[in-house]
């Protein structure tokens, strides 16, 4: 029901999720949705996020920009995309393809940073400056064989509790130690 008040079908978009600061590397999004839909793509992108320092023009045709979206919205948006793009220049962590995963959806990401180390081999990696394989990416996505494959990988990905992580913690740091 929530994705219908925003005029989207389940599996019928792509998701951006993000506030706009230039780390983010949305223009570089905004240029492979246009390249993608040059070549006949029509799945529209969205953008959930809010705030920054340079916030894209997110007009153009099939862009859909989302700001202060409420939690409840976000799991919704989370569930209903065919897949979740992040071309980031920089990530610490890389906390939406967490979100992600956790809710099913496949996540196509930068191959920059500690995104590879996140998404643990259960996504897409690209180059974050290839505007191209990001245009090929969201083309492929469209007929529903590499989100169903990515979304099969994001199930699939290992879930750490709070104890793996402290006991993994201490024992590097006690390596670390000898």
């Amino acid at each position: 029901a929530i994705l219908g008040t925003l005029g989207l079908e389940p599996g019928g978009y792509l998701l951006h999720v993000g506030n706009y600061v230039p780390r983010k590397n949305i223009p570089l999004l905004l240029e492979a949705r246009a390249l993608a839909a040059g070549r006949g793509a029509r799945m529209p992108l969205v953008l959930a996020g809010a705030g920054g320092w340079r916030e894209p023009d997110a007009r153009a045709p099939g862009v859909l920009a989302l700001r202060a979206v409420p939690d409840a919205t976000m799991v919704s948006l989370y569930r209903g995309a065919a897949a979740l793009l992040l071309p980031s220049l920089y990530e610490g962590l890389g906390l939406p393809a967490l979100e992600a995963m956790a809710c099913g959806t496949g996540v196509v990401a930068s191959d920059a940073t500690a995104l590879p180390e996140t998404l643990a081999g259960c996504g897409l990696l690209l180059p974050p400056g290839d505007a191209g394989a990001w245009a090929d990416a969201m083309a492929a996505l469209e007929d529903g064989g590499l989100a169903g494959e990515l979304a099969a990988k994001a199930l699939e990905r290992p879930r750490p509790t709070w104890d793996s992580v402290a006991e993994r913690a201490c024992g590097l740091y006690l390596e670390a130690g000898r």
